[in-house]
């Protein structure tokens, strides 16, 4: 804390070295990391960056203390890392070039190259972890590597500001919320969640993403917005995909979970591909009305106890039923698709459209529709198939 005027380097090989005065660690001479941390205070937020060594494998621990620090000039360690620590925010403006990942412990890790729109504050191949803090894009674009989260939240400057990484890996500690405001972007990348009890992450960029998305057991992946996951992304949900009151369109439904809208209103989730799948797990309403647009050439089985009331429409391909089924939804089967009863007798809303009704499975199969007490036409075919309809 004293006014030190030493010019020889500072190397921090643990524990932390608080700098409790302007001039702590005096106006001259590499800093080093070794392992310890540099901690600032409300005395001093001095930018060292110029200072900091660029020998290989630094690790750049800084603790910004309730503080808001910014470092301009670019740490260019190979192999070195850069962990935010402490609450307060640190600001990266510099074109950083260090590849052993950036981790986000605590506080506002921000990214802001203003002199750059295409946004290079960190290295493209180094792994991201959130792990407690934020990380706040202000630059449009940024490329880095493996992405994880596992506490805290990532957010935006503006609307639409994107992070293209090459893994997305949401794995939050049960009993917690988290939020993704930045678009998740990258050809082929895939988003996987995961949790030990019960967590929520909730996604409001419209991601660009086009790999799997795969929900875990326990987690739930709750939309911020409508069109949040890629047209063409592949959901598997063995946790929660809750609309939230919002409209979606995937390329395919799979999973053991529940599908499901938290909020008030009337959501539609669109099955787009031409894939085939098979969801064991539970369509219900929530406190919405879900609807499911089944559209593609591929075969939608529905094998799980199914509650949802909202309408089924199937313009193209076919919906299977792979387990007796008694919501009252409304079916619109469209010349040309079909509605296959799999064997199973279903209780329906109602039935109408110019498509064909069978079964494909052998046995003696009822089908009930009415439930809904509207009046509808089918003007289609309904047939044996290898069962008795």
């Amino acid at each position: 804390s004293g006014n030190n005027s030493y010019t020889g380097g500072t190397t921090i090989n643990a524990g932390t070295l608080n700098m409790g005065s302007a001039n702590a660690v005096s106006t001259s001479g590499t800093i080093t990391f070794g392992g310890g941390t540099l901690q600032h205070s409300a005395s001093n937020t001095s930018d060292y960056s110029s200072r900091f060594s660029s020998a290989a494998s630094q690790a750049y621990n800084i603790d910004t203390n309730g503080q808001n620090v910014t470092l301009a000039t670019a740490l260019t360690s190979s192999g070195g890392s850069l962990t935010k620590l402490g609450t307060g925010t640190l600001t990266l403006t510099g074109a950083n070039t260090y590849t052993g990942g950036t981790n986000v412990n605590a506080g506002t890790l921000t990214l802001d190259r203003a002199s750059s729109t295409s946004g290079t504050v960190l290295a493209d191949t180094g792994a991201v972890t959130v792990n407690g803090g934020t990380l706040h894009l202000i630059d449009l674009t940024e490329t880095v590597g493996a992405v994880t989260l596992t506490s805290g939240s990532i957010t935006v400057g503006t609307s639409g500001n994107t992070l293209t990484g090459t893994s997305y890996t949401l794995n939050p500690s049960s009993g917690t919320t988290h939020s993704i405001a930045a678009v998740l972007a990258g050809s082929g990348v895939a988003l996987t969640s995961s949790s030990s009890g019960t967590a929520t992450v909730t996604l409001s960029g419209a991601n660009t993403y086009t790999g799997a998305t795969t929900i875990g057991s326990g987690t739930t992946i709750k939309l911020g917005a409508a069109g949040v996951i890629s047209d063409s992304s592949a959901v598997t949900a063995n946790g929660t995909l809750d609309l939230n009151s919002y409209s979606e369109t995937i390329a395919s439904l799979s999973g053991s979970g529940t599908v499901t809208s938290s909020a008030a209103g009337t959501p539609t989730l669109t099955l787009s591909d031409n894939t085939s799948t098979t969801f064991s797990g539970a369509i219900q309403n929530g406190s919405g009305t879900v609807s499911i647009y089944k559209s593609g050439t591929g075969v939608f089985t529905l094998s799980g106890s199914n509650s949802y009331t909202g309408a089924t429409t199937v313009p193209y391909g076919q919906i299977k039923l792979g387990a007796a089924q008694t919501n009252l939804t409304a079916y619109n089967i469209s010349s040309g698709a079909f509605l296959d009863l799999g064997g199973y007798s279903a209780t329906v809303g109602s039935l109408a459209g110019a498509g064909s009704v069978t079964s494909t499975a052998s046995g003696s199969i009822t089908l009930t529709a009415g439930g809904d007490n509207s009046s509808t036409t089918f003007s289609g075919i309904i047939q044996d198939g290898s069962g008795t309809v």
